[in-house]
């Protein structure tokens, strides 16, 4: 977010809950002064995966949908970026199988041929979160597993 402020890159948040509950878990969260714009569901009459809360953010924003990128966590949220012809509809999965890792480091260093059974954890919880991901989210453009994954650059035509 730090890297989307500097370079003057306006960012909303477009949820399912109502906008006062959403501005006060930014608020709660120390983040509320990154987003331009909060559209809760109580400021449409269509919410996800309606285009609609997608759409009234890109005014606010100012910007165009095709100019716009969408992340978020379900296929509900992919849909309405694709609905309002958003530039990209990115998932984020992070987690999906963290049990996974847990049962697989519990298998111990003999997990893998390496013996290294945290680092076999580590690949199958990957491998299993993309594959889950691709099944929770099918709408998604590209699938990311933690916001750390992303980069930010402006793009001038």
């Amino acid at each position: 977010m730090d890297a989307c402020a500097a370079q003057g890159i306006p960012m909303a948040v477009v949820t399912a809950d109502e906008t006062a509950a959403a501005e006060n878990h930014l608020r709660w969260l120390g983040i509320r002064q990154y987003f331009t714009a909060v559209i809760g569901t109580d400021q449409v009459e269509r919410g996800k995966p309606f285009p609609d809360m997608a759409l009234l953010a890109c005014q606010r924003l100012g910007v165009s949908p095709a100019e716009a990128a969408v992340i978020g966590d379900t296929n509900g949220d992919m849909r309405m970026a694709k609905a309002a012809g958003a530039a990209v509809a990115i998932g984020i999965a992070g987690g999906i199988n963290a049990g996974l890792a847990a049962s697989a480091a519990a298998e111990g260093p003999d997990a893998n041929a390496g013996g290294n059974g945290q680092a076999a954890a580590s690949r199958v919880t990957a491998a299993a979160d993309t594959q889950a991901a691709g099944t929770l989210l099918p709408d998604a453009d590209c699938i990311v597993s933690s916001y750390a994954e992303l980069g930010v650059r402006r793009i001038t035509r």
